[in-house]
């Protein structure tokens, strides 16, 4: 389900995935902070190339995970 706010995410987050997930990210060169309740967020320093990186690294590392 949606978690409905910060309490239901944690109580209910998958961590083994988010671990995992995590990790397929760094192996590919992409860091997000290691807490499964901070998600990674897009600033004016991100150029469009490290968006698009960012992107691949991710569909890359989500269809490992799967």
């Amino acid at each position: 389900h949606l978690p409905q706010n910060w309490y239901d995410l944690a109580l209910h987050h998958d961590m083994a995935f988010d671990l995992q997930y995590r990790r397929a990210l760094i192996a590919r060169g992409v860091y997000h902070f290691p807490l499964p309740t901070k998600q990674g967020s897009v600033s004016a320093a991100h150029t469009e190339a490290d968006i698009d990186f960012t992107l691949e690294a991710t569909d890359a590392a989500l269809k490992e995970c799967a």
